[in-house]
């Protein structure tokens, strides 16, 4: 029951900070000055604090991306609570197999097209292409 009450309390807080905060096209440009330049985007995320005794994953938005990092935005904390921390983010992509093959005897590599990509998604991966970063 705890930790129901403790989602929707972060679910309101979220709702409300998007509600007063700037849409990621208008922040300022210095705020985005980087070794590696972000793309702005408004994605919904899970996030966790690596040490939080709860362990819970909380809702989170992230703001901007780059190959080398990316800006968050977390409800219900303060920035002494999460400064100099590990913190762990998911991200839910899809997407269609396009090719299977048989790496060892159970392990399969699959490619993968990702599917429905538009908006944010979209140009943050076409700036990947243009800057020619590689991992």
């Amino acid at each position: 029951m705890l930790r129901k009450r403790r989602g929707e309390r972060t679910e309101t807080l979220l709702d409300q900070y998007q509600s007063v905060v700037p849409a990621p096209a208008a922040l300022q440009a210095a705020q985005l000055r980087r070794s590696v330049p972000r793309q702005p985007v408004a994605w919904t995320a899970k996030c966790r604090l690596r040490g939080d005794p709860d362990g819970d994953w909380r809702v989170c938005l992230i703001s901007d991306i780059s190959p080398a990092g990316a800006g968050l935005r977390l409800a219900g904390v303060t920035p002494g609570e999460v400064k100099s921390r590990g913190i762990e983010v998911m991200i839910q992509l899809g997407g269609e197999v396009r090719n299977a093959s048989q790496e060892l005897e159970d392990v399969v590599r699959i490619g993968i097209e990702f599917a429905d990509i538009s908006g944010d998604a979209a140009d943050f991966l076409d700036s990947l292409k243009r800057s020619g970063t590689r991992w």
